[in-house]
């Protein structure tokens, strides 16, 4: 590799990570902004106790500041952890790994049926150039790469 394209995946890297965080600062702001209590959310229609509201707020950092709880948030997320999904009570990286199998299977399958159709679909346009098929392959394949 040449020293060019180095220095330039040195200086993609390095401009990830603040886009990463300002990325995951706008989603983090949107989700606290929704409206309504995420304890209520958590607990239901039924009726519950002030203290367990209270052990709710204290166990998900409700009442910190927003600063302070994107921080915490954030520092988890450093680390791997990914916290615990509200509906089963388990670990969320967990749950993506029991999924990661077949989301990696439906990717690469879709790989191939793209390559595959692009590539007939490319060799046909070549053999019929400037007619309406290779306009019509060239115009559908650029919308599809804008897309």
């Amino acid at each position: 590799m040449g020293s060019g394209l180095v220095r330039l995946i040195l200086i993609r890297l390095a401009q990830a990570g603040p886009l990463l965080v300002a990325v995951s600062l706008i989603v983090f702001a949107l989700i606290y902004l929704a409206p309504g209590d995420p304890v209520r959310t958590l607990l239901g229609a039924k009726p519950v106790t002030p203290e367990a509201i209270a052990v709710l707020r204290e166990r998900y950092n409700l009442e910190d500041p927003f600063i302070v709880q994107y921080l915490k948030w954030l520092w988890q997320m450093l680390q791997g952890d990914l916290g615990r999904s509200i509906s089963g009570n388990r670990r969320v990286i967990n749950i993506i790994a029991e999924r990661l199998s077949i989301s990696a299977f439906l990717a690469a399958m879709s790989a191939v049926i793209v390559l595959g159709a692009g590539i007939g679909l490319g060799a046909w346009a070549a053999l019929r150039r400037g007619s309406w098929i290779d306009r019509l392959t060239v115009t559908s394949g650029v919308l599809g790469i804008s897309s």
